[in-house]
């Protein structure tokens, strides 16, 4: 095991934490789907940090998920690399982010390791951003060929 993954996973239960606790915080006026995230990330010197992010939906036209805001935070103060990710919902069956949210981490950093929680709270299942094609992301109303 490098250093990095021992990092990772010594502080993957206060991302948990951090991912559930922001939950409450989520505005989802719109869609009723609450997501919380806590991302890992790691700045110019090395030095890791955790950043916190929720889906706010102000207007149809203004969506910001959960992912988009922690990179969006974790950029603004310096933390350019992403680690890893975990991924809260609200009573729904966890989901390795949408595909526009991928994208973002996809340009800075494809090895992401994403931690989708169920729904009582447990890490379902571990994936590296590059790889999350096998389990797509895949809108309301569309059909499920897998």
């Amino acid at each position: 095991m490098t250093q990095l993954e021992r990092d990772i996973h010594n502080r993957l239960n206060e991302m948990k934490e951090i991912a559930q606790r922001t939950l409450k915080k989520a505005q989802v006026g719109i869609s009723g789907y609450r997501n919380a995230t806590a991302l890992l990330a790691m700045n110019h010197e090395g030095v890791l940090s955790i950043f916190e992010g929720c889906n706010i939906e102000l207007s149809t036209s203004t969506v910001i998920h959960g992912e988009r805001m922690a990179l969006f935070h974790a950029i603004l103060h310096g933390f350019t690399r992403p680690i890893a990710i975990v991924l809260a919902t609200e009573g729904k069956d966890p989901v390795p982010m949408c595909g526009y949210c991928r994208q973002d981490y996809m340009y800075i950093n494809p090895q992401l390791q994403i931690y989708p929680l169920d729904k009582e709270g447990r890490i379902e299942g571990i994936y590296t951003l590059i790889d999350t094609l096998i389990k797509p992301y895949m809108s309301k109303g569309k059909i499920d060929h897998g």
